[in-house]
């Protein structure tokens, strides 16, 4: 299908059709695939966050750090804002790589935006310093949402 539609070029102006071709992508573990083809699409259509979103997804599936931090800066180049979901990805690649320093330059974008209070972020975050050994800004960050959201329910 992807063979015929490259001769073509159709799915470069269809969104549904380079959709399930991310999609397709993803789930038969080619993570170079989809990014050619999000990057050829790209060149011929303004994407929108949630396009964005799905690709850093991807890249949080295969553990691919590097690539999500290059997407994410080139999002924001393209004037695309990041949401809580694309924050939450980044911080759980920054978390399971064990980089402190990738996770911190996050968090400074969250601070910018004012996002880091949210608590789907705050968790992320609490979760991300904890496991790159930040154990004393997740701890505050801990100690911070409890006073501003009272105690996790247990």
């Amino acid at each position: 299908v992807h063979e015929h539609l490259s001769k073509t070029k159709n799915y470069l102006h269809n969104v549904a059709v380079f959709g399930a071709l991310l999609n397709m992508y993803g789930k038969c573990v080619s993570f170079d695939c989809a990014l050619h083809i999000f990057q050829d699409f790209r060149k011929t259509t303004k994407l929108y966050v949630r396009t964005w979103g799905t690709m850093i997804g991807l890249c949080q599936e295969y553990s691919r750090l590097d690539d999500a931090l290059s997407l994410f800066d080139e999002m924001q180049q393209d004037g695309i804002e990041p949401n809580e979901s694309i924050y939450i990805s980044l911080l759980t690649l920054a978390s399971k790589s064990k980089k402190l320093e990738a996770g911190e330059k996050i968090h400074e974008h969250l601070r910018a935006r004012n996002f880091e209070r949210r608590p789907l972020i705050s968790a992320a975050l609490i979760n991300m310093y904890g496991s790159c050994m930040g154990l004393s800004s997740a701890i505050s960050l801990f100690d911070s949402h409890r006073q501003e959201h009272g105690p996790p329910n247990t």
